[in-house]
């Protein structure tokens, strides 16, 4: 804003615009590029670089191994349990054609990849890695918080 201009709120305070003045305001200060003016001597946009991260926090074991079927996080502890069971099994028979369908319970596939599909490979993924503590749970947990 301007030195030397006393603004009026509807409410009667002095040196407060309405929105309405003060985007008056701005839109008069942007277009003036007569003067030296901070906003429009910014140099334009070249590029944008994405920096952004994403970070998977992955159960794994005391060894380093992921574990699959921890589907609870920590919602009743640190172990893949019959909680976990109970959430795959609710699960179990459903398909990308489903519109309830979830993929956090896909754990297996060609290479572990996803196949669309939760079955009984799903199921040995599964009961392959049940009763197994997840080593790093407090890291996972805290994530999620």
């Amino acid at each position: 804003m301007r030195s030397g201009q006393n603004w009026r709120r509807p409410g009667g305070e002095e040196d407060e615009p309405t929105a309405e003045e003060a985007l008056d305001v701005l839109e008069v200060a942007i277009s003036d590029t007569a003067t030296e003016n901070p906003v429009t001597a910014i140099a334009p946009v070249s590029s944008i670089i994405d920096q952004s991260q994403s970070v998977v926090l992955v159960p794994v074991d005391a060894d380093g191994e992921p574990i699959h079927g921890w589907f609870t996080r920590g919602e009743y502890g640190n172990q893949v349990g019959f909680d976990d069971f109970f959430a795959f099994a609710d699960e179990f028979d459903t398909s990308t054609a489903e519109a309830d369908f979830d993929p956090v319970f896909d754990i297996s596939g060609a290479d572990g990849d996803p196949d669309g599909r939760i079955d009984f490979d799903d199921f040995f993924v599964f009961a392959d890695d049940f009763g197994k503590v997840v080593a790093n749970a407090d890291v996972i947990i805290a994530a999620l918080q």
